[in-house]
């Protein structure tokens, strides 16, 4: 259970810090806020 936890956090780790992830993060946020100001 531990191996898998540590995999689990590794994964979200890397998710995190990857470039393309945070792209996409920082699009779907500023859709976001577009859509609320649009409304």
């Amino acid at each position: 259970m531990g191996l898998k936890f540590d995999k689990f956090v590794l994964f979200f780790y890397r998710l995190s810090h990857h470039e393309s992830w945070f792209e996409k993060r920082l699009q779907v946020l500023s859709w976001n806020v577009q859509n609320i100001d649009s409304n």
